[in-house]
């Protein structure tokens, strides 16, 4: 009788020890495999993302999507390749400092098992430096001679308690400016370095290259000149109006150049920078810029009436000058379970 009920018992803890391993096994399997689902659930968000980034910026305004309550807009899409369900989402942020949040959602694609959520944030580059995305109208290194009434330079909210800065003085303070600021401030600042390093993010040298690969294209879809003696009328002026208050332009005259001075109403919508002091006059009739003129020097706007406002005095909806992205440089994000 003893010998039956130990065997019994050692019977059932047997058992107990074979269901507890085969349980285990069973369990260690099912981890093992939510394991390889996250780490593939993981590899498709961070691909999924890495897709996107090249294309991102060339994403026509019409494809982004006002979110309610704040001024930031979104861009969703959703992908399912039968195993793997993704659902991108890019929301930006207003300029003049742009950043990107780059989401991606990936599960699998029966809905069975966590998933997983990865986030990205970028900042987005144009041509222009983040100093330069701040700039007001108005940038001198020097000062302005033989001012006058009729020159005015509109800052942002400008005629208003909240109006910005008008101009940047680079070399210091100068004596009383006889030109309308629209209540915009007239400030010094010191840059690091030269007038064209702190302002963009390529070299000259680089910007040529990018002009010269446009110059075949049509005058509306070329976004960035270098002027030329060529390009002077025949009175050795700038003859040309560029842009649009849609479509911003960036006009570099070169030191070989020089400050030709503008042609009669000649508009200009984006920036433009003289790299030489301007000791002729600007223009003798009428000049207007909508956007940023750089002088690498002191500047004689001349006897005509001559105008440089921010953007958003002709577009209330803009807060800063608009050009492509460069480069994507990217800032701590996260990712998680879900």
């Amino acid at each position: 009788m003893a010998t039956l009920l130990i065997a019994l018992v050692l019977m059932m803890a047997i058992t107990v020890i074979t269901l507890s391993v085969a349980r285990t096994g069973i369990n260690q399997a099912s981890i093992d495999n939510n394991q390889q689902w996250h780490d593939r659930l993981f590899v498709a968000a961070e691909s999924a993302i890495e897709r996107l980034l090249p294309v991102v910026s060339t994403f026509p305004e019409t494809a982004w999507s006002s979110l309610p309550g704040n001024e930031q807009e979104s861009w969703q899409q959703n992908e399912d390749d039968g195993r793997v369900s993704t659902e991108l989402q890019v929301t930006r942020s207003p300029l003049p400092r742009r950043f990107l949040t780059v989401q991606a959602l990936t599960r699998r694609s029966d809905g069975s098992g966590p998933g997983v959520q990865v986030t990205r944030r970028f900042r987005e580059l144009s041509i222009l430096s983040p100093l330069a995305e701040l700039a007001p109208p108005l940038i001198i290194q020097g000062c302005p001679t033989d001012t006058a009434a009729n020159q005015e330079v509109y800052p942002p909210n400008a005629d208003s308690d909240d109006a910005g800065t008008a101009i940047w003085l680079t070399a210091g303070d100068c004596p009383v400016i006889d030109i309308d600021t629209h209540q915009g401030a007239i400030q010094p600042i010191s840059l690091a370095g030269e007038l064209w390093d702190a302002l963009f993010t390529l070299d000259r040298e680089a910007y040529a290259e990018l002009a010269g690969q446009q110059q075949n294209l049509p005058d509306d879809q070329r976004r960035y000149w270098i002027a030329t003696t060529d390009d002077l009328d025949s009175q050795g002026r700038w003859p040309r109006s560029l842009g649009s208050i849609d479509q911003h332009k960036l006009l570099y005259f070169p030191p070989e150049v020089g400050c030709p001075g503008f042609a009669a109403g000649v508009r200009i919508y984006g920036v433009v920078f003289i790299d030489t002091p301007c000791i002729g006059p600007l223009t003798l009739t009428s000049l207007d810029i909508t956007g940023t003129l750089i002088i690498n020097g002191r500047v004689n706007p001349g006897s005509g009436r001559v105008q440089i406002a921010n953007i958003q005095i002709e577009d209330p909806r803009q807060a800063a000058l608009r050009f492509p992205a460069f480069r994507l440089i990217r800032v701590p994000g996260s990712w998680r379970d879900f």
